[in-house]
């Protein structure tokens, strides 16, 4: 320290030089530049030995801080495994909570009611003169959300003859074709009754039944299936519904069923009523109230708790 000029001092373990010093040249001056290199190292080695002293987190060494953190004890292994399977366990809740989301929580589709049936007469019999026909009594019945007139039908539709090992069934049923004219027909085997028909009557075919060992349609089994609301359109024996199959089941039945009426047969001014029922862990019904017919539907299914 002797080489020191008398103007510097020690101060917070830095040495504080004097702006002027003797003739030599200021504090840029050649007699200064040692003395101010060693204030800028002591400054340095200073902020390197606190920033250890922090590192240490209140142990007695860097080393005793750094055993805490040896990933190869069993302690800390166990730990690891442990976060990890935490993380793995939350990713895979977060997983399950989106899936229930998109697959469960809502879950939408479109459905269709359809409303027709008999107010009177359209009853059908076995032809005793044609073989294996049908004919069709005169009435009236609704469909579209319209009250029309039935004309009689003499041995008109045809049931189909059975040559299979097993009975098979098949439909008779009333139509309006293109021009709006009533039709009266009866389906394949098998077969179920088009987009627009009415069904009437059932009929089972045992195996083997031809029009040749019976003609006359003695063994076949024939079953109505009318919907007959004498009442319409003021009053109903039975309102129309459509059964709904969720996509996924939700965990019960306690979910909200958003409807959404998107058209419909029939007055523009008669708009018609739905609401659900029977609501089930795998589905509900939709029931439609009114006159109108062809009430197709969109709805949502929701269950926020799932």
């Amino acid at each position: 320290m002797a080489n020191l000029p008398e103007s510097a001092t020690w101060e917070g373990g830095i040495f504080q030089l004097e702006t002027t010093t003797f003739a030599t040249g200021g504090p840029e001056g050649p007699a200064n530049t040692q003395a101010r290199q060693l204030a800028n190292r002591t400054q340095w080695l200073k902020k390197i030995a606190d920033e250890m002293v922090a590192a240490r987190g209140g142990k007695v060494s860097l080393d005793e801080r750094l055993d805490q953190y040896d990933a190869f004890e069993p302690e800390n292994i166990a730990a690891l495994h442990i976060f990890a399977a935490m993380g793995i366990d939350m990713a895979g809740l977060a997983n399950r909570e989106i899936k229930k989301t998109i697959l469960q929580r809502f879950q939408s589709g479109l459905s269709v009611i359809t409303n027709r049936g008999v107010i009177s007469g359209c009853a059908v019999t076995k032809s005793v003169s044609a073989v294996r026909n049908l004919s069709l009594t005169a009435g009236s019945f609704f469909i579209n959300g319209l009250e029309l007139p039935c004309p009689a039908f003499q041995n008109t539709a045809l049931v189909p003859a059975n040559y299979g090992d097993m009975a098979q069934t098949c439909y008779a049923y009333i139509y309006l074709d293109a021009g709006n004219a009533v039709k009266f027909a009866c389906t394949p085997l098998g077969g179920s009754v088009p987009e627009g028909g009415l069904p009437l009557y059932r009929f089972t075919v045992p195996a083997g039944n031809t029009e040749t060992n019976d003609p006359y349609l003695g063994s076949v089994t024939m079953t109505d299936v009318r919907r007959v609301e004498a009442g319409y359109p003021v009053q109903f024996n039975s309102i129309p519904y459509v059964s709904v199959v969720l996509p996924y089941n939700m965990l019960d039945s306690d979910y909200e069923v958003v409807i959404d009426i998107l058209s419909f047969k029939g007055g523009g001014n008669q708009r018609p009523s739905v609401y659900t029922g029977d609501k089930a862990a795998n589905g509900f019904k939709l029931y439609a109230e009114g006159s109108l017919d062809a009430v197709n539907v969109r709805w949502t299914a929701i269950k926020l708790t799932l």
